[in-house]
């Protein structure tokens, strides 16, 4: 029984740990391919002349001429769900979706560090919308190396929940399986199984997060977010400008299930076993004493 549970234990966490790699791989190679975009649209030319048009050409002309580059820029990028270009002078023009808050003036625009490197703003509740969203920025660099302005694209997190998210019994995960990502605020940056509007709003204050934290890599039994005991499989996530963890979890309960069967059935077969050797012993011991008896009688 000991050795059968220490096997099943042993494949559980394996199947975690080959899971979370593969969720880890596919979320880095998301970021990857989104880097990839951005900086390919921060050296269009369309790009440049949007940046510098915002600070030459009025207001009204200037809208009208950037429309079409707008629908062009939503062409290029499916999974961005809205495009900013601000000049220098942090006049902006921005495409696909309205933003409240930037256009009326109470939220200004995100400020970037005038560098060559992507910048990743970590999953943002915006009070205004009620909605989550995280941004990609990148410098817009004329063609002598000066600054231009930069380019902002929003991804929702809807295309994180894509990778991460399995609702599915039957995705290896079973029916309290789950991965997700944590910040180094340990808020989630993906949603729970369990809880609805999780992002950024769930704390997890866990072993295998601190540990994750700390860099460490590995598996342990340890109780989650929800206080409840799971197998837990942790690890970093390599994402530029982000510090975030993932881990791949399943509940005690669930995952021992086949040992509890195997435990019924060898108690049920141990007493079968035993009662049938009490009858098989207590018949001989009859037909062994029953001469004895009537010779004392």
């Amino acid at each position: 029984y000991f050795s059968t549970q220490d096997a099943l234990m042993s494949r559980t966490f394996d199947q975690l740990t080959s899971l979370r790699i593969a969720k880890k791989n596919q979320v880095e190679i998301f970021f990857k391919d989104r880097i990839k975009e951005v900086i390919l649209l921060s050296g269009f030319d369309d790009t440049r002349k949007i940046a510098v048009m915002q600070d030459k050409t009025p207001e009204k002309e200037s809208k009208r001429e950037l429309a079409g580059y707008l629908e062009k820029y939503k062409s290029l990028t499916g999974y961005f769900t809205s495009v900013m270009i601000i000049s220098n002078n942090n006049k902006f023009v921005k495409g696909y979706t309205a933003d409240p808050a930037i256009e009326s003036g109470s939220r200004k625009p995100i400020q970037m560090n005038p560098s060559m490197a992507v910048i990743i703003h970590d999953e943002l509740f915006d009070p205004v919308s009620g909605k989550v969203n995280m941004f990609m920025e990148a410098p817009v660099f004329m063609a002598n190396h000066s600054l231009a302005g930069r380019i902002i694209l929003e991804l929702p997190s809807d295309e994180i929940n894509t990778i991460m998210l399995n609702n599915d019994p039957n995705s290896g995960l079973g029916l309290t399986g789950e991965t997700y990502l944590v910040g180094k605020d340990f808020k989630m940056r993906s949603s729970s199984r369990f809880i609805r509007n999780s992002i950024l709003r769930t704390t997890v204050h866990t072993l295998p997060l601190l540990n994750a934290i700390r860099r460490e890599e590995g598996q342990t039994i340890t109780r989650d977010y929800r206080f409840i005991p799971v197998l837990s499989s942790y690890s970093k996530v390599k994402i530029p400008g982000l510090n975030w963890f993932i881990l791949a979890e399943i509940e005690q309960k669930e995952a021992m299930v086949p040992i509890y069967r195997m435990r019924n059935s060898i108690l049920l077969l141990s007493m079968l076993i035993s009662i049938s050797f009490f009858v098989v012993v207590f018949i001989i011991s009859k037909r062994i004493t029953r001469p004895i008896i009537q010779l004392k009688e």
